[in-house]
């Protein structure tokens, strides 16, 4: 597989941060960064079925529908290495899978189960200590138990 239908430029972002816009397929969409994962899925999900590399299955009537998730592999692995930054690169790099890189990216963002990941750290970081020790950790307890942490 080439990843030669790849171009990037840069783009100014509303916080005058420079972000690296990529086009694969006909689509353009920024790099995979922390904050933009919902726009980034939806955008992923059309090249990697561009690509044929998305998982398809048939309904009792024999329609095509969404599969949920790039085919297994290292062709999927490497479109979505394509078109995520260097921090996700890091962390997906020893995966060589898509679809473990998509399940990661999931555990990490998606927020349709519940809080992500991410969001969950966010607000253990900013949390306030109220009243004693005892019942600021027992709030937290109570509060970030679930799926999303471990």
């Amino acid at each position: 597989m080439s990843l030669m239908g790849n171009v990037n430029s840069q783009v100014m972002s509303p916080t005058g941060h420079a972000l690296v816009a990529v086009k694969r397929e006909g689509v353009s969409f920024e790099l995979l960064d922390r904050s933009n994962y919902q726009e980034w899925k939806e955008s992923a999900t059309i090249v990697l079925g561009l690509r044929k590399l998305w998982k398809l299955g048939e309904d009792k009537e024999g329609n095509v529908i969404d599969g949920k998730g790039p085919v297994p592999g290292y062709g999927s692995w490497l479109e979505i290495m394509a078109i995520v930054d260097s921090s996700h690169k890091k962390l997906l790099k020893g995966l060589q899978c898509g679809e473990k890189a998509w399940n990661t990216l999931e555990e990490l963002y998606d927020t349709a189960g519940g809080s992500s990941t991410v969001s969950q750290l966010r607000e253990l970081f900013q949390a306030k200590l109220t009243g004693s020790v005892f019942e600021f950790t027992t709030s937290l307890k109570a509060r970030f138990q679930g799926p999303a942490i471990t």
